[in-house]
């Protein structure tokens, strides 16, 4: 099979179990673990779609750059799957940043007093986004509906 799929297959599981984790700790009110939380499911989600497709990335937190190959090497992705990619790659962008933060805080604060519900949710909803992205590529490629440029 031209396809990584054991290999993604494992970021997925660790990206769900990241995902399990962010709305455990949202429903404990723990803002800031649950940012990281959903913060390294969306990083995992990401480089399982491009270890999927066989896609080398460098060692970094955001790699959604990367993405773009993604379309130029496999046909038959469907349209609602490529703008769950679009997501994917934006969610990337936006929350690869409070990587650190949520570890360490900022100016002094501890990471537990700058987060707030309203970042852990939407943190938490675009991880699922980009969990769920990498489950239907993983579906489409077992199911032989995508095809290698």
């Amino acid at each position: 099979m031209p396809f990584n799929v054991e290999s993604a297959g494992k970021f997925y599981s660790d990206a769900n179990d990241a995902i399990l984790e962010a709305r455990e700790k949202f429903k404990k009110y723990d803002w800031a673990i649950a940012v990281k939380s959903a913060q390294l499911c969306i990083e995992l989600s990401v480089k399982g779609m491009l270890k999927l497709f066989d896609i080398e990335y460098p060692p970094n937190h955001d790699v959604s750059e990367k993405l773009e190959l993604v379309l130029k090497k496999v046909q038959g992705i469907p349209d609602h799957v490529v703008e769950a990619i679009a997501r994917a790659k934006m969610a990337s962008r936006i929350w690869e940043p409070v990587h650190s933060i949520s570890d360490y805080g900022e100016l002094g604060i501890s990471s537990r007093k700058l987060f707030k519900e309203i970042d852990a949710k939407a943190a938490t909803e675009c991880a699922n986004d980009a969990n769920i992205c990498l489950f239907w590529l993983l579906d489409l490629t077992r199911s032989g509906e995508l095809k290698l440029r």
